[in-house]
């Protein structure tokens, strides 16, 4: 009797145990998903996360703390949860490489077969720029990885316990592995004539995706988020003719490979829109410019046809292109980087803007920035000689290469902080006049002889580079306003 009462109460307790258990996975999400993928530059990559057929009461009643759920890891990092913004951002966290958003409102939503719910996270994973002293980028993560252009991704599901969320409690737990897209877009941006205005000397032009939304189309099928540079080539109308240009051809959208393309330039026509076309180097294979699409390389060479060859920052929508001749129409051409299509191309004068001095019989006036922060802290005055001197180089050499206008933008945003600090210290002007006095010396020579012999363009352009570069170390970015 005694036997068969402790057999009993074993199977009551086995029973009771299993009823428990049943009972907490109830309380757990059934099913954890994600996917997701990287962008063709490896700079973020976006997830799909899906908590499939999980109770009400899995989930927390405040919306604000939805996102508590989940956690993101990046095995190959550090293996430490990515901060979630904007907390991260928000206490200026200079540790942490990466840190992950929510694209959506996440609401749970109850199933139509049964009485569980779903919850939906659409995340982006991005780089946190303050972390300026690691700089460890995805490019870097994936490197560890042991096939190329991959990274490993973990999520975490916390449930509530007690209404509260406790980590390693009820937790779903997924890896899954990333590959980069290597597909590109079949859309250009849009612009036409009336979204480029004239200047003295300049050309501004305005654009935008085609449905306005930011997204476009990409060769994988799927739309996505515009890419965040567009390339933007100027051509000289009066050249006629036909210019080969440098492209390829994607082949491989999961590995990236290609082939070299043709395309060439020719001046458009009222009845042909299109200056730049393009063929596939091989019709019979790779004919489908939506399967097979040809772009072109950022790395044309700027000639006598090619005026302006850039990557320009695509968030503005908007791009002024300056140092121009009004005596001179030009063809503005646009592309998404590594673009599948090229727009329209539209032709444009700059104008003429004539000062008062001119009209009474002065040379022409220059249409120039305002004086040098830096030599202007330095000497004292915007007007010192020096200052022109250093004006001087920037309009008659480093505006008419795409270099050194990359050098010029760099410059205009890390310098006025440090024209500030000199500006406040007689020692630290003195250091800096010291600093500028041999490339001044350069500059002035060129200056003196007119010819503008190479070898003195490559010294004092070189010296001033490496002055240029030393004195923007370390110095946080400031908005353009002079040079």
């Amino acid at each position: 009797m005694a036997a068969l009462s402790k057999a009993r109460i074993t199977a009551f307790t086995v029973f009771v145990g299993l009823l428990l258990h049943l009972y907490s996975l109830s309380c757990l999400a059934k099913t954890l998903d994600f996917s997701g993928e990287i962008n063709s530059e490896m700079t973020a990559f976006s997830l799909e996360i899906n908590i499939l057929q999980a109770p009400l009461e899995t989930f927390t009643k405040n919306a604000a703390d939805l996102d508590k759920h989940i956690e993101i890891y990046l095995p190959q990092d550090d293996n430490n949860p990515l901060l979630h913004a904007p907390a991260a951002l928000a206490d200026n966290n200079h540790n942490i490489h990466f840190y992950w958003r929510v694209d959506n409102v996440p609401s749970p939503q109850q199933r139509s077969t049964d009485t569980n719910y779903d919850l939906k996270y659409k995340v982006t994973i991005l780089r946190n720029s303050l972390d300026a002293s690691s700089a460890i980028s995805l490019k870097d993560v994936s490197a560890k990885e042991a096939k190329p252009n991959t990274l490993s991704v973990q999520v975490k599901f916390f449930d509530l316990v007690n209404g509260k969320f406790v980590a390693g409690t009820n937790q779903l737990d997924k890896t899954i592995i990333l590959a980069q897209t290597f597909a590109v877009p079949l859309e250009a941006p849009q612009f036409g004539a009336n979204n480029i205005s004239s200047s003295h000397r300049a050309l501004t032009i305005n654009w935008q995706s085609v449905d306005g939304s930011g997204q476009v189309p990409y060769s994988g099928g799927k739309p996505n988020r515009a890419p965040s540079q567009v390339q933007l080539m100027l051509f000289k109308a009066s050249e006629t003719g036909t210019l080969p240009l440098k492209a390829v051809q994607l082949l491989n959208s999961d590995t990236g490979e290609t082939v070299a393309a043709h395309c060439e330039y020719s001046v458009p026509s009222d009845t042909d829109p299109q200056c730049v076309k393009c063929t596939p180097a091989d019709a019979s294979k790779y004919g489908d410019q939506k399967q097979f699409p040809i772009y072109l390389l950022s790395d044309q060479d700027e000639d006598d046809t090619i005026v302006r060859n850039e990557l320009v920052n695509n968030t503005k929508g908007s791009y002024a292109v300056k140092n121009l001749s009004y005596i001179e129409s030009y063809v503005v051409m646009l592309q998404y980087e590594k673009g599948g299509l090229r727009s329209d191309c539209v032709m444009a004068t700059p104008e003429r803007t004539a000062s008062l001095t001119e009209l009474n019989g002065a040379s022409e006036a220059e249409l120039k920035q305002s004086a040098c922060f830096i030599a202007t802290a330095a000497y004292g005055h915007p007007l010192d000689a020096k200052v022109a001197t250093f004006v001087w180089f920037r309009d008659t050499f480093l505006e008419t290469f795409a270099a050194g206008r990359r050098l010029v933008d760099l410059y205009y945003t890390y310098s006025p902080g440090l024209a500030t600090l000199i500006e406040g210290s007689s020692t630290l002007r003195t250091l800096t006049r010291g600093i500028l006095w041999l490339p001044e010396r350069y500059i002035t020579l060129l200056k003196t002889l007119k010819t503008y012999p190479l070898a003195y363009v490559n010294v004092g352009g070189a010296l001033s580079l490496l002055v240029l570069a030393g004195l923007l170390l370390g110095l946080r970015p400031h908005r353009r306003k002079g040079i």
